[in-house]
């Protein structure tokens, strides 16, 4: 059986038990046997445990135009953003930083790189909704691209990579 499973965070990577819930549901499935677990993170830093499972740096996937539809995509999932400067998992001092930059204009729903890679920070800043918007399109072009008996999206901050998987 194949898993993909989207999260936030990964130990030892962690702000709180949700990369912990993930690492358990992961290690839990491999005990099944014949589970194959792909793991979608934001962004990976290269010392995680892959003794489990596959973990993917969701800004290490390639997009390309004719892959995802975006606008069409976009359309089916809809955001309510309220304006607010809290910003969670940060400290005072981060915060303070944060604030003291200067506004940004409009920002397009999915920025691309040159590259072709979208860029993430894999944190909670103040950008968190464009990275899970980021994030979402990368969950497409996975679900399109591969077979998978299960999609797992662990919390508010993968479910819309998850229809995004699923839908494609």
């Amino acid at each position: 059986m194949r898993v993909l499973m989207f999260g936030w965070e990964f130990p030892p990577h962690i702000s709180g038990g949700l990369g912990t819930a993930c690492y358990g549901l992961t290690k839990g499935l491999n005990q099944i046997g014949g589970v194959e677990v792909l793991f979608v993170v934001p962004k990976a830093y290269g010392d995680e445990d892959q003794s489990r499972l596959s973990l993917i740096d969701a800004g290490e996937v390639t997009v390309s135009k004719r892959m995802v539809d975006y606008k069409g995509f976009f359309r089916r999932i809809h955001f309510i953003e309220v304006g607010s400067s809290i910003i969670p998992y940060t400290t005072p001092e981060e915060y303070e930083k944060l604030m003291s930059k200067d506004e940004k204009g409009n920002r397009l729903l999915v920025n691309t790189s040159f590259s072709g890679k979208l860029s993430f920070t894999g944190g909670y800043g103040p950008d968190l909704f464009q990275e899970i918007a980021n994030y979402a399109a990368i969950a497409s072009i996975l679900g399109v691209s591969n077979n998978f008996d299960v999609i797992h999206a662990h919390d508010w901050l993968t479910y819309p990579a998850g229809i995004a998987a699923l839908t494609g």
